[in-house]
């Protein structure tokens, strides 16, 4: 019998033990999380806290500049957040959105203004879950934000909005890139003032737009190449012509008299060349050209495939012939003619032109055009 007591005595010390491990283990998880928990809670505080000043950010610059529309990120002390497309116009209702991420914790912030002047009011500020939780016409455009689709592969974003000027009509010698300028920087600029584009800041849909004569103004970008060989290209304008005549261009980089050509959008047909040295007519994926008409022209190049083009978020007829590689040139990106400046000048106005290093989805396209045209109401 003590035998056996011996044995039962030892089976329960090693039951209260292992009770001892266990409750031991837990209590570590549960600190753990609670731990993880907290920490969680601080970088979402913190993340709130950056996201407000972000809004102030875009507050201030509203101030300044009432057409001024977001779509860029700032720094505040040693962190960055962005201000996202901003709704309304002139003096009414504002609404801002703002992210802001702290160690991966990302957060969104929505402030409604009633005014802006002679003060600003705020109306409500509140924390979103997701921006589609966002109040009407903000709420559909940053659920479809060009940057947010892809922020890595966003190499060039120009908008009239982002021209930092308070006098209607002025000659504008600088279009800051909405996109990541730490990629490419795809900052547009023309420091000679006779042939510099001027501001319209209700030119569309009470938005702003670059406004071109037709004779020599144009706007220079970036050498650097923004197609990928591998992934593609999309591009996306937003522009109209105030004429029928053919080969008017919007944006490009393309110089047929150097032969430097890679990419062209224009108002009657989207190109991508095979080769630098020659265009092939094939190529060019062809619409046709209206008068006073603004409208949204999609180009999208899959490697190895034929160019489809799509106007006012419709297909058209693609190019005849694939393309498999776009040659690499030192031509500028050019808004408002080609050829380095020098010929199919446009007679018309630019709101917005968004590039991407790749070719998006149906999906992601459909995204952007939604944007566009929700912003503009162009189709």
């Amino acid at each position: 019998m003590k035998k056996q007591s011996g044995y039962v005595v030892l089976l329960l010390a090693l039951i209260v033990s292992a009770i001892g491990v266990s409750l031991a283990v837990n209590s570590l998880l549960v600190s753990t999380q609670v731990a993880d928990v907290a920490i969680s809670s601080e970088q979402a505080r913190q993340a709130d806290a950056l996201a407000r000043s972000c809004a102030e950010v875009a507050i201030e610059k509203l101030i300044q500049t009432k057409t001024y529309g977001g779509d860029e990120t700032v720094t505040i002390g040693s962190n960055t957040c962005r201000i996202l497309s901003i709704s309304g116009v002139a003096n009414g209702e504002r609404v801002i959105h703002t992210q802001a991420t702290v160690d991966n914790v990302t957060r969104y912030m929505e402030t409604q203004l009633a005014t802006l002047a002679p003060q600003v009011q705020i109306r409500e500020q509140k924390n979103l879950a997701t921006l589609a939780d966002g109040f009407g016409q903000a709420a559909t455009l940053n659920t479809n934000n060009p940057y947010l689709i892809d922020p890595d592969n966003l190499q060039m974003w120009i908008k009239a909005s982002s021209v930092e000027e308070t006098n209607d009509y002025a000659r504008v010698n600088l279009v800051r890139d909405a996109s990541d300028t730490s990629i490419v920087d795809a900052t547009v600029s023309q420091s000679t003032e006779d042939v510099q584009p001027t501001l319209r800041h209700f030119g569309l849909n009470n938005l702003p737009t670059l406004v071109f004569d037709g004779v020599d103004d144009y706007l220079l970008g970036t050498t650097t190449s923004l197609h990928d060989n591998t992934n593609g290209l999309s591009i996306f304008v937003v522009g109209s012509s105030t004429t029928t005549d053919n080969d008017e261009t919007f944006v490009g980089k393309y110089d047929a008299t150097n032969n430097e050509r890679e990419w062209r959008v224009q108002n009657d047909d989207v190109t991508v060349t095979e080769e630098a040295t020659a265009l092939q007519n094939n190529e060019r994926a062809l619409f046709t050209a209206t008068a006073d008409t603004p409208r949204l022209i999609t180009g999208i190049w899959t490697p190895g495939s034929q160019l489809q083009q799509y106007v006012d978020g419709a297909a058209g007829t693609p190019a005849i012939t694939s393309v498999s590689t776009i040659t690499s040139t030192t031509e500028p990106i050019i808004l408002g003619a080609f050829a380095n400046g020098s010929s199919d000048f446009l007679n018309g106005s630019i709101a917005e032109v968004i590039v991407y290093n790749r070719a998006l989805s149906d999906t992601e396209r459909q995204s952007v055009e939604t944007y566009l045209n929700t912003k503009y109401n162009l189709y």
